[in-house]
Parts: C-alpha cells; sequence; structure tokens
C-alpha cells in the first residue's frame, strides 16, 4: 500500500487508489482515519519497504511480551 500525499489516497498493490471517504464507506469506518494517519506518518519518516518490514517483525515480536 502506497500514500499519495499530494491526492491523500492509498494505492494498494493491485493498483486500486482510494481515499479516506471512500474507505470509510467500504466498511472500515472510524479506522480510516486512523489508518490515513498511520500511512501519512511513514510517509513523512520516508521509510521504505526494508524499513515497513523491520518495523512489523518488531512488532509482532514485541506483542508477545
Amino acid at each position: 500500500m502506497r500514500f499519495n500525499p499530494a491526492e491523500h489516497t492509498l494505492t494498494f498493490s493491485n493498483g486500486v487508489s482510494v481515499n479516506k471517504a471512500e474507505m470509510e464507506r467500504g466498511g472500515f469506518g472510524n479506522l480510516a482515519q486512523t489508518i490515513f494517519n498511520f500511512s501519512s506518518s511513514l510517509h513523512e519518516m520516508k521509510i521504505d519497504e526494508r524499513g515497513y518490514a523491520l518495523l512489523s517483525a518488531v512488532c509482532l515480536l514485541a506483542s508477545g511480551e
């Protein structure tokens, strides 16, 4: 998933782009705002795929404690 700050959209791996309102209507409800905030934060930190994978691994390992 990629965040586009200029259009404020998320683009999924299949090429479909959605904005926050579309995600809310698509069943995500209030969670859409959290997803967009998180995506925007990651974009600002300029995290690439490797960094994201590492962050995901740390979160998975830390959740067991």
